[in-house]
């Protein structure tokens, strides 16, 4: 028994994203059902790991929870994935967040990252992130066997930076870079792999039912190499959402030519929405479910809004005449 789930992890570590160095980790139904093409247009509970900047543009504290299971090419186990995250909404002292994320298979090997985030409106259109992490790699997490002596836990932290830059309310782009400070290992500690991600996000306003509009999103990100190449490669994701009404959407994307699609329900704050993402490089299909509350009360008013500028709305009152008529003189009792 021991043999044989030592043998399912080993090969599930070469043909699927588990103990990547918490690189290929994928939060959120609705940036998986876009292709993972969201760096730039991260504006909800998932910045906090997509782009932690975009805090900055929720002006409501959100919590949101995701799972998502991860067919392996075997039969052994499905990989997991839970994400728990909250964020307080913009404020004019910036914005805050917590998140909490777990990836593995739960009877051999688990990823654990705890995060604190923070983003804040440097100008009216730039926008800085920041995650400070935790992050653990835990063997047998609910030991149920004994694990091998080459398998041990590991801990580290690590940072995350990035930026978004709104160019029009309706076309921005954003940067993320991952793992800056990050070792890992017991007799050498390694740098944690860093990875990089650019993208553009830009909404077009259709209005065929009623004030609709649709997000088209683009990102470039690095990953490790794995096929016996030394280095990093550079990969692309694009994906769209469709805003049919306030209350629906629906999602589709590509990432490196893996298609996943997707859709989301939202009414009275509460958001619900899925995506499933297709079988490519030996990946199994991954479906996920997130749930977002957002709160109603508003959030103190930003400093910096970017808002389109008119001139300012002229008096109602009746108009002042440029040379008003002298008034007659009052003659002077005796």
């Amino acid at each position: 028994m021991r043999i044989g789930a030592i043998l399912i992890f080993i090969f599930s570590l070469a043909a699927s994203p588990v103990c990547a160095e918490f690189n290929d980790v994928i939060t959120g139904s609705r940036p998986a059902g876009m292709g993972n093409a969201f760096v730039a247009l991260a504006d909800d509970v998932n910045a906090l790991y997509w782009n932690p900047a975009g805090m900055t543009l929720q002006k409501h504290m959100e919590v949101g929870f995701m799972h998502a299971e991860e067919e392996t090419p075997t039969s052994g186990p499905s990989i997991a994935t839970d994400f728990l995250g909250w964020s307080s909404g913009n404020s004019e002292y910036g914005a805050v967040g917590f998140a909490f994320l777990r990836e593995g298979l739960s009877d051999i090997q688990q990823e654990r990252t705890l995060a604190m985030s923070y983003g804040y409106a440097l100008t009216p259109f730039t926008r800085l992130g920041a995650n400070f992490k935790s992050m653990a790699t835990l063997v047998n997490p609910q030991g149920n066997f004994h694990p091998d002596p080459a398998l041990a836990n590991d801990s580290t932290m690590g940072v995350d930076l990035s930026f978004l830059h709104i160019i029009t309310p309706d076309f921005r782009i954003g940067g993320l870079g991952r793992n800056f400070l990050a070792k890992i290992g017991h007799v050498d500690r390694e740098d944690v792999t860093k990875t990089y991600r650019l993208g553009a996000a830009y909404r077009l306003h259709t209005d065929l039912i009623d004030k609709d509009y649709i997000w088209f999103t683009f990102d470039l990100y690095t990953k490790e190499d794995i096929n016996d190449t030394s280095g990093m490669s550079v990969k692309n994701a694009i994906g769209a959402e469709w805003q049919l009404t306030p209350w629906i959407a629906v999602r589709a994307g590509a990432d490196n030519g893996r298609l996943a699609g997707g859709a989301g329900l939202a009414l009275m704050g509460l958001s619900v929405d899925y995506s499933i993402a297709s079988k490519v490089d030996g990946i199994g299909t991954s479906q996920r479910v997130s749930i977002t509350y957002r709160f109603g009360s508003e959030v103190t008013k930003e400093r910096h809004e970017v808002t389109v500028r008119h001139r300012a709305v002229p008096d109602a009152r009746e108009p002042r005449l440029e040379n008003p008529p002298a008034r007659k003189k009052q003659p002077e009792g005796d």
